[in-house]
């Protein structure tokens, strides 16, 4: 069966339509995943913002005073602090990143959202190897895959061997695992410095990796604001060149959000991603995803 032609934005307003075309893309190996702190919350992570402050909290440093970017107030932290000390600084993101941290069996199993999340990677690879691309540091998703006996690969530098694995997730920004015997990122992505040098060409996993399936693939932006500058230059990059193109289909990505916050949705949709309400984050949003596992599976059936 052929998906449904999505040339107009009432083609995405239609919730039954919406989930029948997502789940011929996830039969197709065309539906990427794209994850940002919004998933990671509800299990004591922080957001971006209380991970900044936490820092300075940490070294029990008050925070400068001035109408500082976070971008300025991370690249503050780290040259007052962590100049010459990579690993020191690593240290300290470790401790605050998971110092409200819980996980374990029975924490996920509680977790719909989470759960949705992981189905749809399932799905996708019973078709072949699934990706899956998170702006977070920590392993959350990935500890919840290996609870369910998938082989789990990390990928957070630019030079890596292809292998076998049932998942792999893509962590651009870099990579902190919960684990302390695990390997991690040598650096991350933080301050503005940072953030400059992936914007730049020689942000090579942000290139290679990210816009590539950006380009070629629906993506399911969960747990994103959509504010990074940074991360907006990649949808910019998109927009214009995406292979749905190909079939005139409007929208090249969906974001989910609880609020009808029409200036998020203006922005959004200027770079081709359809802006989604769910009433519930947490209830109506993992709802909707299951669905679209469940379409996927009746289209193999009926094949």
């Amino acid at each position: 069966m052929n998906a449904p032609l999505m040339t107009n934005r009432e083609n995405f307003q239609d919730k039954e339509k919406l989930q029948d075309y997502l789940a011929h893309q996830l039969r197709g190996g065309r539906l990427a995943i794209v994850l940002g702190s919004g998933v990671s919350y509800h299990f004591g992570l922080p957001t971006w913002e209380e991970l900044v402050h936490g820092l300075y909290r940490h070294k029990k440093k008050s925070l400068p005073k001035g109408d500082y970017s976070l971008e300025d107030l991370a690249e503050n932290f780290k040259n007052s602090y962590y100049q010459k000390d990579t690993n020191g600084f690593l240290d300290a993101v470790y401790a605050v990143l998971y110092k409200k941290a819980s996980f374990g069996f029975e924490k996920f199993r509680q977790h719909s959202l989470l759960a949705a999340i992981a189905s749809l990677v399932m799905a996708s690879q019973r078709r072949s190897s699934s990706n899956v691309i998170t702006f977070n540091f920590d392993n959350l998703l990935e500890l919840y895959l290996s609870y369910h006996g998938l082989v789990v690969r990390s990928i957070f530098r630019d030079q890596y061997w292809s292998s076998y694995g049932d998942v792999t997730v893509y962590h651009p920004h870099g990579f902190i695992p919960f684990e302390l015997s695990a390997d991690r990122s040598s650096e991350i992505v933080f301050d503005q410095k940072s953030y400059s040098v992936i914007s730049s060409t020689k942000g090579g996993l942000r290139r290679s990796i990210i816009l590539n399936t950006m380009l070629h693939k629906t993506c399911l932006f969960i747990g994103l604001s959509g504010k990074d500058i940074n991360f907006d230059r990649l949808l910019i990059d998109s927009v214009d060149n995406h292979a749905c193109k190909k079939d005139n289909t409007v929208f090249w990505g969906v974001t989910f959000s609880n609020k009808n916050d029409r200036i998020a949705k203006k922005r959004w949709e200027a770079r081709g991603i359809f802006y989604k309400t769910v009433k519930d984050f947490d209830k109506d949003l993992p709802k909707f995803l299951f669905g679209i596992c469940e379409e996927a599976a009746k289209l193999e059936i009926k094949d």
